[in-house]
């Protein structure tokens, strides 16, 4: 009965924006829709009245007039994406080529591991070498090899690609080893005056869960490559696609998961989310413990939480991972309304001290620690004491949130810091939809009108102390919610 309500008084509001003047000549207007949808725009004095009245009727239900985008249209702004992983362009080059072979792999379209890029070869001249012998005796120079080794070691960051990977790929390297790693490799061609990079190798070792054992190295002449033992030596990069396949089921569910709570607002979907996670899973025990005979597999990765079976459960990592996913799955772009994290580092006076993965949620440019496996059941933050909560502290030193059990310290690991920039620093205050009265509705919408040019406390909704579009993104949210 209360959206009814506020329905029709935005309906009201609807009708009266249409003589809309705002004071601001640049207004910032960030607003979420009852039914999730948002938009993010930066608009000059003129369009001000167009972008607000194409939101009134976005939450209304209703179609927005042609006329009303075409006035709104072409002013279109992000926030400016802080996401770190700052890679160079051959870097970045190979990371983009990387993306689709590995999700044919995740998919089970791909039987190997080992992904080989030919369209980008890298030149170096006798300039860049320092004027070097290239070719000694018919064959590269020992001082050239080296040479090259350490031009392409800076052309290509092994381990900032590795963790951006890592960082944005949360479902599609469920299969991936990486206590094992990655490993970059690159074949050369030279002459007297130039060395040439035709191709590069990047080979992912594959967990034993999704690796084909049946499968081993073979030299140049197809001969089974054995150790000083006389042992065939596995294949660590061969995928059994029969496993791999099965694993798109789990996406499946996860998608289901999103469409069963498109109609809930922003913070309604992340709490949805949480709870299906903790509901799917419970902390596995046996997994975190130093002599877990199985290594690392799929308690630490995603796909346990989506798979319908109660015996099989996760980790720290599973849990992040997987919010992370759902995240990704509902709030796509390049600038998205919430953006979900991976931190790693460790914990104190959680599920236990020592290494552990969290997520960090953004929304509205402000960051909340997230922790879903201290939110589950018989945890000291269960169930939401640590979910998109204020957290004291900083990046350099540490964070710690308080639970009625206790307070919890979160340490950032070298990486995250290399990896993350402004994300790492987290609110002091939790999340919290804000609440706001009929009356405070009724006043702003006659303010943003211009029928009253009255700025009384009341229809400051944000208590930031301004009446301005701030206030129309606070009560969007409060409906969104």
């Amino acid at each position: 009965m209360q959206k009814r309500v506020i329905s029709g008084i935005l309906a009201l509001a609807l009708v009266l924006t249409l003589t809309l003047t705002l004071a601001q000549a640049d207004v910032r207007v960030e607003l979420d829709g009852i039914d999730g949808g948002s938009a993010s725009v930066t608009v000059p004095e003129d369009d001000s009245a167009a972008l607000l009245e194409g939101y009134l009727y976005q939450v209304n239900g209703l179609d927005v007039p042609e006329v009303v985008k075409a006035e709104s249209s072409g002013n279109t702004a992000s926030r400016p994406a802080t996401y770190a992983v700052a890679l160079n362009d051959v870097t970045n080059n190979i990371y983009r080529r990387l993306v689709p072979e590995i999700k044919k792999i995740a998919a089970g379209e791909s039987a190997s591991a080992t992904i080989v890029i030919t369209d980008m070869p890298i030149t170096y001249t006798q300039e860049v070498l320092g004027h070097i012998t290239i070719i000694e005796g018919g064959a590269l120079s020992k001082a050239a090899s080296a040479k090259i080794d350490e031009l392409f070691g800076a052309d290509v960051n092994h381990d900032a690609l590795l963790s951006k990977l890592l960082a944005n790929m949360p479902y599609e390297l469920y299969w991936f080893d990486k206590t094992n790693g990655m490993a970059i490799s690159y074949g050369i061609e030279a002459d007297e005056n130039t060395v040439t990079i035709p191709y590069i190798v990047v080979g992912f070792c594959v967990a034993d869960a999704y690796r084909d054992t049946t499968k081993y190295l073979v030299d140049d002449e197809d001969k089974i490559v054995k150790d000083e033992d006389g042992n065939p030596v596995p294949d660590y990069t061969a995928v059994d696609t029969t496993k791999t396949g099965a694993a798109r089921t789990a996406a499946a569910k996860a998608a289901e998961v999103v469409a069963a709570n498109q109609d809930k607002g922003t913070y309604g979907k992340l709490v949805a989310y949480r709870e299906f996670i903790t509901d799917a899973v419970e902390y596995n025990k046996a997994a975190s413990k130093p002599d877990y005979p199985y290594g690392y597999g799929d308690p630490w990765q995603l796909i346990y939480v989506f798979d319908g079976d109660s015996a099989t459960n996760v980790v720290c990592e599973g849990y992040s991972k997987a919010f992370k996913y759902l995240c990704d799955l509902t709030w796509t772009g390049s600038d998205p309304e919430v953006a979900c994290y991976l931190p790693t580092g460790t914990m104190d006076g959680g599920i236990g001290a020592g290494l552990h993965m969290w997520n960090i949620v953004s929304i509205g440019g402000v960051n909340y620690l997230t922790d879903i496996t201290n939110c589950d059941s018989g945890t000291t933050g269960a169930p939401d004491q640590l979910f998109l909560c204020g957290a004291e502290g900083s990046v350099d030193a540490s964070y710690a949130a308080a639970t009625t059990n206790g307070t919890v310290t979160y340490v950032y690991d070298q990486n995250t810091k290399d990896i993350y920039d402004q994300e790492l620093v987290l609110s002091e205050t939790k999340y919290s939809p804000l609440a706001f009265d009929l009356n405070q509705l009724i006043a702003l919408a006659r303010y943003a009108a211009g029928i009253t040019t009255d700025k009384s406390a009341a229809i400051d909704v944000n208590n930031d102390g301004i009446i301005s579009a701030a206030d129309l993104t606070a009560m969007a949210q409060s409906l969104a919610s």
